[in-house]
């Protein structure tokens, strides 16, 4: 089956980085007389994701626009927002780039804001404090009594789906597209083979002899969904395309992948029509 995810097909592609180039500052600043004009700061958002879109440069794994709110999450001081929303610069310091006069660091190459910044865990404790907020757990769907979870379905969607459901459509009513948003919590996630399966178009012989329930973008390629069923066992109906290969729910706050074996690799890698 496939499944219509606009944009998601785009793999990352390598441009020359324009932040720890002193020569390449008119790639986001206007020109004036050889000097570079201020940004005003509630326009940086559109420079940044003018090439982090995944397609010019790599996509940011944190989630932007989203109101900050102090009740759960601890700002350190001097950290800007823009009308009490996250944007890029709330945890980019951009004046720490090659273009102020800083040399490229061996840590904290992506100049993030109360450096240097060796563990990516260790930054994200500045403002994901365990005391003020409790970690959610978007594919914890079901409740004891089986009922749904809708906090945990509205992480990514935009309302709760349909549970009788049996196939996939072509419109999930997503947040974002899967690829940011699977990165907004995994993005340290790794694929064995290079360059990596993301964006890839299957190949006739292969999807020819793959499981039916296996999902692809609308032009065939390979996206997070094709290995990874998001949902648990148990919210959509047993046996449905939507059902298979779900996690397991182990205990009360932990689901199982079965994306974990050579056999399940094999459920696509038939050796003896590669090996033709």
């Amino acid at each position: 089956m496939i499944f219509t995810l606009p944009g998601v097909e785009a793999k990352e592609a390598q441009l020359p980085d324009p932040h720890w180039r002193a020569d390449r500052c008119a790639d986001c600043h206007t020109m004036t007389n050889g000097k570079a004009l201020p940004i005003p700061v509630q326009k940086t958002d559109e420079i940044c994701l003018g090439c982090h879109d995944g397609k010019k440069a790599a996509l940011e794994a944190h989630p932007i626009h989203k109101i900050f709110d102090e009740r759960t999450y601890r700002k350190p001081p001097g950290w800007p927002l823009v009308n009490e929303r996250l944007v890029c610069l709330t945890c980019h310091n951009i004046n720490l780039t090659a273009g102020h006069s800083h040399p490229q660091p061996l840590f904290n190459r992506s100049f993030l804001r109360g450096g240097p910044v060796r563990e990516m865990e260790e930054f994200c404790m500045n403002c994901h404090k365990p005391a003020f907020n409790k970690k959610l757990n978007p594919h914890l769907m079901l409740n004891p009594d089986r009922s749904i979870r809708k906090e945990a379905c509205l992480t990514c969607h935009v309302k709760v789906p349909d549970r009788t459901a049996r196939t996939p459509t072509t419109q999930p009513y997503l947040k974002a597209i899967p690829l940011v948003l699977c990165r907004s919590c995994h993005p340290y996630h790794i694929d064995y083979f290079e360059p990596g399966h993301i964006g890839l178009v299957m190949p006739p012989a292969m999807r020819a002899h793959t499981p039916p329930q296996i999902v692809l973008s609308l032009t065939g390629r390979i996206i997070c969904a094709t290995c990874h069923n998001p949902h648990p066992r148990g919210l959509f109906p047993p046996g449905s395309a939507l059902d298979w290969n779900a996690m397991q729910i182990v205990g009360s706050d932990k689901v199982l992948s079965p994306v974990r074996s050579r056999e399940f690799c094999l459920q696509c890698h038939n050796l003896k029509l590669e090996i033709k």
